[in-house]
Order: structure tokens, then C-alpha cells, then sequence
């Protein structure tokens, strides 16, 4: 993933933060209630995007924008989530890319 994407998800992240910590602290009387809340929305969010967030660990080689893109305004919906989280888990790395790109040029410099 380069620089550029993960500074959007974080900043997505970080929005999402700050609109919820907003919200609450208007809505709640005590501060450890709105911290709690917080808490819980942060574990659901990470739920959420775990996809995203396996894809990235993992090194995905190619597509992890648009696994992102689907899994933030599609991922609600149970069956994309699930293809989201198939994808992170069984995506080819950049470390497999480079495998099978090898194994490619030393079989084609024995073919000539």
C-alpha cells in the first residue's frame, strides 16, 4: 500500500473519531460514558474494516484501493464484507507477485 492510501484511510479513521467524539460529548453526561461509547464505535469500526485492515498487513499486491472502497460503502451489507474478507485473506502479495514473476523469467530464459 503506498503512502497516499494509507494516509486516507487514517484520516478517514481519524474523522470518524472526532464526528463521534463530538457527537457524544453533547449527548452524554459523563465522560465515562462517552468515553466508553467511543471505545465501543472504535471496536466496531475496526470490525468492520477488518478487511482492510488484513489486506494491508498482508501486503496485497494489486486492487487494496478499491477492496477499500467497497468495503467502506459496500461493506454493511453482509455478503460484501464476507467477498471483501475473502479477498484480504486469499489476494496475492507483493512477496507471491514477485515469486511466480521470477519463476516466469527462468522459464522463459530456457524456453529461448
Amino acid at each position: 500500500m503506498n503512502m497516499r492510501t494509507s494516509q486516507t484511510i487514517a484520516l478517514v479513521l481519524a474523522a470518524g473519531l472526532a464526528l463521534a467524539i463530538a457527537v457524544l460529548s453533547q449527548n452524554t453526561q459523563t465522560l465515562a460514558g462517552a468515553i466508553l461509547i467511543v471505545i465501543y464505535l472504535v471496536g466496531a469500526l475496526t470490525a468492520y474494516l477488518a478487511p482492510t485492515i488484513l489486506a494491508w498487513q498482508r501486503g496485497i499486491d494489486k486492487g487494496i484501493e478499491l477492496l477499500f472502497g467497497i468495503n467502506l460503502f459496500l461493506g454493511w451489507t453482509v455478503l460484501f464484507w464476507l467477498f471483501c474478507l475473502l479477498w484480504a485473506a486469499l489476494g496475492q502479495t507483493r512477496e507471491q507477485a514477485a515469486f511466480y514473476r521470477a519463476g516466469l523469467v527462468q522459464m522463459h530464459r530456457k524456453g529461448n
